[in-house]
């Protein structure tokens, strides 16, 4: 396939580059990847180094109390490896949970988290694949922490909006409500609390966090607040290196990490879409945005029956073969309802490209906007919600135990054409992710569109049971058409509430990238 020069959707061209390119939702983080390129290091250090900026920059959505999944793309070996970063819930929450009679889990609060798996990740990224030490890597984020940094104005909307889940904690009010408000756009900010930190762990490593006095300045701080994490759970912890869940569409070959992520959901979706050449109709019309979301609604009600810690359900590929096998056929004039749990939470992606040919596809997250909204101590680490991905229905694969990964909304992915890799993507939002990969991933193959088309095109957000939302840049009249077909359809859906992508693609002696326009990203390359 070659990409049309077309714009389709998107006022702004694609971002083309010889050697190296960085992409990611905000610009200072790009440039430090892209200065990490420029000064000898690879796309893995580019990577994590543009991920730590961003926990300064963007902490509504991602931070050291967080979460990590990755694909890694190495050329000399010409192999991909899958990062799990995620964590563990704490031995003691679920005795917590049956103690207290939950019936559903918290949503935020301090028993609403899991053991962070983020840092330990970064370093696993960089011992495994970088080429820089640890120290060298973090050095640019800790500069954004102790000098400050202005807000962009989306981070400055969303950072005002959780105004309130902030407010409720002592330690992330005094540190993330200055002067009792969150900051406004292009405000300066210094977050000298977090930035002590990455020091610390700058000079200790990362497992400082887990077994050092790190860990038990944060345990310490959440028992005081209530929290049932413990020092042996952070000890406890250590990713794990997987092989990435592989399947065709069309011509392409699809890559994202397996359970307990939910890159299962897209990849179900992809291979429902394959029954149709999409090729041949019109680009959102009802036919053709009817078949997207039915194969999104399959997708989502197989991977709430399926995607759990990967040692509660069967190994990944072969259920993927299953559920490709077993998957209903999509109506073609009719809706269908399926229940199934929606989440927004927040979320960053990464994609760099080096001029070795090394790809990194990398996503960062502590699910809300500011997680559980609890701040350990000093520290400036907002902790996740993680443990709210759990369920509490007796016998369901993703049942809360101590010790076990929830189901997670992360999904990187990354494409390979010919054999050779072709692209690197990812679409945060929470449950958007999967759906949003799905339409861009179609817009690719389906409609040869180019990349910031690609992204910038209008989506759908399906939000459980026969309830749709088209975005606001959507022709008006769509929904009527979807809904004589069964969906609840709603028009005038926020660009904010979509998700936000990002993505590189190789092709011919190039890189092209793209970043979403519904945020505050960039592309950048040399």
């Amino acid at each position: 396939m070659t990409i049309k020069l077309e714009r389709h959707w998107s006022r702004r061209s694609a971002v083309v580059a010889p050697e190296g390119m960085v992409v990611c939702s905000q610009p200072l983080a790009v440039a430090a990847g892209l200065d990490v390129l420029r000064r000898g290091g690879n796309a893995v250090d580019a990577a994590v180094a543009a991920a730590a900026v961003l926990t300064v920059v963007e902490p509504m959505s991602t931070g050291l109390g967080g979460d990590a999944f990755g694909l890694f793309y190495r050329a000399d070996t010409q192999d991909v490896s899958a990062l799990n970063g995620s964590g563990r819930a704490p031995r003691g929450l679920a005795e917590l949970a049956k103690r207290r009679g939950w019936r559903t889990m918290p949503l935020d609060g301090v028993s609403s988290l899991t053991v962070p798996g983020l840092v330990d990740g970064w370093g696993e990224c960089l011992r495994r694949h970088g080429s820089w030490s640890w120290d060298r890597v973090l050095q640019p984020a800790i500069d954004y922490a102790e000098r400050g940094f202005p807000l962009t104005p989306t981070t400055a909307q969303l950072w005002q909006r959780a105004a309130g889940k902030l407010g409720r904690d002592p330690d992330s009010r005094r540190c993330y409500l200055p002067r009792s408000g969150a900051p406004g756009p292009g405000a300066s900010f210094v977050n000298r609390s977090l930035g002590r930190t990455l020091r610390r762990l700058a000079e200790k490593g990362p497992r400082e966090l887990y077994e050092g006095e790190l860990a038990r300045d944060l345990v310490a701080s959440l028992k005081k607040k209530g929290g049932v994490l413990a020092e042996e759970d952070l000890a406890a912890h250590r990713c794990e290196w997987t092989e990435p869940l592989r399947s065709s569409y069309r011509s392409h070959e699809v890559l994202v990490p397996p359970p307990n992520g939910q890159g299962l959901i897209a990849l179900v979706a992809l291979k429902l879409l394959e029954q149709f050449d999409l090729s041949r109709l019109r680009h959102h019309s009802v036919t053709h945005l009817h078949r997207l979301i039915e194969a999104v609604k399959i997708g989502f009600s197989f991977g709430e029956a399926y995607i759990a810690d990967p040692g509660s359900v069967s190994a990944a590929g072969e259920l993927l073969r299953e559920l490709a096998a077993t998957a209903p056929r999509i109506r073609p004039r009719q809706a269908r309802s399926v229940n199934v749990p929606i989440s927004a939470p927040a979320t960053v992606y990464v994609a760099v490209a080096d001029p070795r040919g090394n790809l990194v596809s990398f996503i960062n997250s502590i699910f809300k906007h500011f997680g559980s909204g609890v701040t350990a101590g000093s520290t400036g680490i907002v902790m996740n919600n993680r443990a709210s991905g759990f369920s509490l229905t007796p016998g369901h694969p993703n049942v809360l135990e101590a010790g076990k990964r929830p189901f997670h909304t992360i999904v990187p992915a990354m494409m390979f054409r010919n054999r050779r890799p072709w692209a690197v993507l990812g679409v945060v939002g929470g449950s958007m992710q999967p759906q949003g990969l799905a339409q861009v991933i179609s817009n690719l193959v389906d409609f040869g569109m180019d990349p910031q088309s690609a992204l910038d095109a209008p989506r759908f957000r399906f939000l459980g049971g026969l309830r749709v939302a088209l975005e606001e840049t959507f022709p008006r009249g769509l929904g009527r058409q979807l809904r004589a077909l069964g969906h609840r359809a709603a028009e005038g859906m926020s660009s904010l509430k979509v998700g936000a992508g990002q993505l590189i693609v190789r092709e011919g002696d190039a890189y092209w990238g793209a970043s979403d326009s519904r945020r505050d990203g960039i592309a950048t390359g040399f």
